[in-house]
């Protein structure tokens, strides 16, 4: 497939309206979250949600503009289950190209935030696809990650990794519970307190350091890419041509958040040549 370009970013970078703006173009197939609703290594293993939703359409629906939602994911799921055996790569292609006949679209446009830690596997999985590369000035996204409900969590499964010694939460035992302090280890039931993530203190440098890593990260492999296929586009420059009452920003967006003296603003640049020198995958696949 030729037609697929993949977003990737830090998430709050605006890739989330980027998706809102080509949904509206009616030869764009843009599917957000779909790629988070995968994983980067196997098939879905979320569950559906209780409509019966099946478990990849659970994200991805709202951006397929159908009537009847749920009757074109039944659709779908006809025409997939007879396919024989092959691999996800192959199985991806074939679905992309089943939607885009469905639709009557000609490309393909994914976006999933948190997802600059894939681009690789994704490149080596569609080494035809184009990649944009969103980021936002440092101080700036890592204020508004330190105010998001899922970032936050992120961070604090971040922590509690740390404090464990491990690389994976599949890693986690139940002595490294036992010993986690009690603001954390709740955080770990099938339960818990919102409280415990949302008036916890949070300031934006304890998510500095991720930032940075993620946003040069991407802009090392976006470097690498053919001129072709690669673009980078700055929050920046984006959201200064995106009037605040277009549809693509969500109702709930807080107001812009103001700069905090955590780290250096990066050189922007939306050309395919520009990298910026410095700067939600599902929690349940947070590692």
């Amino acid at each position: 497939m030729r037609t697929l370009t993949l977003v990737m970013g830090t998430g709050r970078s605006g890739s989330t309206a980027l998706s809102r703006i080509l949904n509206a173009h009616p030869d764009v197939l843009s599917l957000n979250e779909f790629m988070a609703s995968v994983g980067p290594r196997r098939l879905p293993r979320r569950e559906g949600d209780r409509r019966g939703v099946p478990a990849v359409a659970v994200p991805a629906r709202p951006s397929l503009r159908a009537d009847d939602p749920q009757r074109a994911a039944a659709a779908g799921i006809a025409a997939v289950v007879p396919w024989p055996e092959r691999t996800a790569a192959e199985h991806h292609q074939a679905l992309f190209g089943l939607l885009r006949a469905r639709f009557g679209r000609t490309a393909v446009v994914e976006r999933s935030g948190y997802s600059t830690g894939w681009a690789a596997g994704l490149r080596a999985t569609f080494p035809h696809a184009r990649f944009v590369h969103m980021f936002r000035d440092g101080p700036d996204c890592a204020l508004s990650m330190s105010r998001h409900p899922g970032h936050r969590t992120i961070s604090l499964l971040r922590e509690i990794k740390a404090r464990a010694g491990i690389d994976s939460l599949a890693d986690l035992t139940d002595e490294h519970v036992r010993s986690l302090p009690a603001g954390l280890s709740p955080l770990l039931e099938e339960r818990f307190d919102p409280a415990l993530v949302r008036d916890r203190d949070l300031p934006p440098a304890h998510v500095r350091q991720p930032v940075v890593r993620l946003v040069t990260d991407g802009t090392e492999f976006i470097g690498r890419l053919p001129v072709g296929r690669r673009t980078t586009l700055a929050h920046e420059d984006f959201s200064t041509v995106l009037p605040k009452s277009s549809p693509a920003w969500p109702s709930s967006s807080a107001s812009t958040p103001t700069r905090s003296g955590c780290g250096p603003r990066p050189h922007s640049s939306t050309t395919a040549d520009a990298a910026p020198p410095g700067g939600c995958r599902p929690l349940s696949s947070t590692n």
